[in-house]
């Protein structure tokens, strides 16, 4: 599951980095990828609602 997040991830990189503005290496590993979007998931709770991964996936066509 992780791979197939890191997959598409890679496929889609440019969405990735417009969205989230996370920049995602071709040559990065899996494990890695998952703690960007996991750290993504952390934020100040006085900044309101991020955007984060479900506005991600809605964005990008599959």
């Amino acid at each position: 599951m992780i791979q197939v997040l890191a997959e598409f991830s890679k496929r889609n990189a440019s969405h990735v980095k417009g969205i989230l503005n996370l920049t995602i290496p071709l040559d990065e590993s899996s494990i890695w990828i998952l703690g960007q979007y996991l750290s993504q998931l952390v934020y100040p709770p006085n900044h309101g609602v991020p955007m984060g991964i479900a506005q991600l996936l809605i964005k990008i066509p599959f």
